[in-house]
């Protein structure tokens, strides 16, 4: 409604300055002098030739067409776009379009129009519109949505209800898993460590445990190989009495005894057992350490045989049947004086394996023939269950 009350007030501005004398404002007389009446609205008394002339001959500039628009539009109650003199230029003039009304579209209600009791807005000079009624409640649109947010909400409590579930079972299957792995695993080492005794029962446990880190490390890793082994300078043993300088220096006499009988015979004895018997049986002659008859009778007691033997051929042949040879060894490697040794295996290609008595080292390497037969003092003796 506003656009068209603007439309009709510019029409009629437009009509009054082309018919009412828009050229008596400034226009002149036949003789050049100004109009009577030059303010609008109080027209003089011209001829139709005069008026002609002023309406055709004098145009209007834009700023005096913009005064008197702006006038008009002042007097219709409406401010509108001030004219311009191209609106003088005989140009027709047209109404603005109004959109196209969609079919079945109601036409807008005016503030008469509407019934008592709705609600009605006024228009404000921030273009916003007011209500003049209070805010209406939700429809039945909010509580469905407040019902489908509980419904989600629910729904997803109890996903994660079961997810946490899940999440649990699967905790309890990789405890009972990592249980059962850890009882395998125990299984195996007592499988492993009954095959050890099996295969070396005279391995004293109890024995090994009284020793410390380094030596228990070494008398490990000999009993992985099947083997018992002793030293005479261990800790416990090598400040004990024995001998002249002490059973550190003197003591592989017991000491091998020890051994023969611990991996031939399957008894868990001692160096210290060894040690003791000796010097209860005079075993040790002084300057010239522990006889050859205390190692002798000392395992035929555990069933255990000696033989004397020579050749290279017969003793390869005792270490690949699994048994032990006797060696009494003179300076060299192994000792400055003379030192009893054993012979504990053979490799594949002929290299001989041997456990000092005195030495974990020496005990580890791979010995050629030539050279422990070199520093050989006496005889071998072969060592063998009956």
């Amino acid at each position: 409604m506003t656009q068209i009350r603007i439309s009709l007030c510019f029409l009629l501005a437009s009509a009054v300055c082309f018919a009412a004398g828009c050229a008596q404002i400034r226009g002149t007389g036949a003789d050049g002098g100004a109009a009577d009446g030059a303010l609008y609205g109080i027209p003089t008394e011209r001829t139709a030739a005069e008026t002609e002339t002023i309406l055709y001959d004098i145009p209007l500039t834009d700023e005096e067409c913009a005064a008197i628009t702006e006038a008009i539009a002042v007097d219709c109650g409406t401010l509108y776009q001030p004219m311009s003199a191209r609106s003088l230029d005989n140009t027709p003039l047209t109404l603005p379009e109004e959109e196209p009304q969609k079919p079945g579209t109601p036409e807008p209600e005016t503030a008469e129009q509407a019934p008592a009791g709705q609600d009605t807005a006024v228009e404000v000079e921030d273009n916003s519109t007011v209500s003049s009624a209070e805010p209406q409640t939700l429809d039945g649109g909010g509580a469905k949505a407040q019902e489908e947010y509980l419904r989600r909400r629910a729904f997803e409590e109890k996903e994660a209800e079961l997810e946490a579930a899940a999440a649990q079972r699967k905790a309890e299957e990789r405890r009972h898993a990592a249980a059962e792995a850890r009882e395998r695993a125990l299984s195996k080492a007592r499988a492993a460590e009954e095959a050890k005794r099996a295969a070396c029962p005279g391995y004293n446990a109890e024995y090994v445990a009284t020793l410390t880190k380094e030596e228990q490390a070494e008398a490990e890793a000999f009993y992985e190989e099947g083997y018992v082994f002793f030293r005479q300078n261990w800790s416990i043993t090598k400040e004990l009495p024995y001998g002249d300088e002490g059973f550190g220096q003197c003591g592989c006499g017991p000491t091998v005894t020890a051994a023969l009988i611990a991996n031939l015979a399957g008894k868990p004895v001692t160096p210290e057992d060894m040690r003791k018997l000796a010097i209860e049986t005079g075993a040790y002659i002084p300057n010239v350490g522990t006889t050859y008859n205390f190692i002798m009778t000392t395992t035929a007691a555990y069933g255990i045989k000696a033989t004397n033997v020579v050749s290279k051929e017969a003793i390869v042949n005792a270490l690949k049947a699994g048994k032990l040879v006797l060696a009494t060894m003179g300076p060299g490697d192994f000792t400055l004086g003379a030192h009893f040794m054993l012979y504990r295996g053979i490799t594949d290609d002929g290299k001989i394996l041997i456990a000092d008595s005195y030495s974990y080292e020496l005990s580890a390497k791979e010995w050629d023939w030539d050279t422990l037969e070199g520093q050989l003092k006496n005889g071998y003796w072969v060592f063998e269950m009956e």
